[in-house]
């Protein structure tokens, strides 16, 4: 027993005739009697009684008519009020650099896609972005690489590759130079804003100069103008750095690309998945 078959019994009651209700359903008699005789071969009732000038509801016919019905209409109900609460919660929570940078290239194209999706944009600094998708604040957020990620079972999607440039004041020495080599950083001041980010680039600066460290500060605004006003170069992926004007960015002149893009838990949903179909999409066409 199947909805189809309720429909079909109440078209049958309705119309008295079987040639009439096929009719109004676009099927065949022979179609519309099988799924009658279904029906009552699954309920164990005679629901109608068959006659030359049509047909008439069995007394337990008139009752399963009065069921059928009310049956149907809270079926309707029911994924009526679903259908409502699946559109309310349809909804991705994207935690987002203040910095922008990816995001802002996804989010019409998801829009146009995916309309009946709302964007809840969560506006925080960088450390945050990831604390708030391990802890469920938000589905999605832009990120760099890094192999802490795996230690929090989440998944990185690399969308960008770039290059790292020292971020320096117009005085520094180095302003005018065309490039800027990991020898040349022995003696300066140069801070970064997550050593575990960048594993190759320690190592080979390490080994470029003997001794070497770089200061890890936090990537805030003000310090980053207070490193390069005091003479110092701050370390960062070229995306970044046109929002720290009047800072003068310089290549840093390594082989290493930083893979820029999305993170989320291993476990997500599908609104999740077609968010990150669509930032594919969007940066292979780039």
């Amino acid at each position: 027993m199947n909805d189809e078959h309720l429909r079909s019994f109440i078209s049958v009651i309705n119309y008295g005739s079987f040639n009439k209700a096929a009719e109004a359903k676009y099927i065949s008699p022979q179609a519309l009697l099988k799924q009658i005789n279904a029906l009552e071969r699954d309920t164990g009732l005679q629901l109608l009684i068959r006659t030359p000038r049509g047909v008439t509801p069995t007394p337990a016919g008139r009752e399963f008519y009065k069921g059928a019905q009310l049956a149907l209409a809270l079926t309707q109900d029911v994924l009526s009020r679903c259908k409502e609460t699946e559109q309310r919660n349809m909804i991705i929570r994207i935690s987002q650099n203040p910095h922008v940078m990816l995001l802002p290239k996804i989010y019409e194209h998801f829009a146009g896609k995916y309309p009946k999706i709302q964007q809840k944009i969560i506006v925080c600094n960088e450390q945050n972005m990831i604390d708030n998708v391990i802890s469920g604040v938000s589905d999605i957020s832009e990120c760099g690489q890094s192999p802490n990620l795996s230690l929090y079972d989440l998944d990185f999607i690399p969308l960008v590759c770039r290059p790292r440039v020292c971020l320096m004041a117009r005085t520094h020495p180095y302003a005018s130079k065309g490039a800027v080599s990991l020898s040349e950083l022995a003696g300066q001041k140069v801070v970064v804003n997550n050593l575990h980010w960048m594993p190759e680039l320690v190592a080979a600066a390490r080994q470029a100069v003997p001794g070497f460290e770089f200061e890890e500060v936090p990537c805030g605004i003000e310090s980053v103008f207070n490193t390069c006003f005091n003479n110092g170069i701050y370390l960062m992926p070229d995306i970044f750095a046109p929002n720290f004007v009047p800072l003068i960015s310089v290549p840093l002149d390594v082989p290493f690309r930083w893979p820029f893009g999305l993170v989320c838990r291993k476990t997500h949903s599908n609104i999740v998945q077609n968010f990150i179909e669509v930032a594919k999409e969007v940066f292979q066409n780039k």
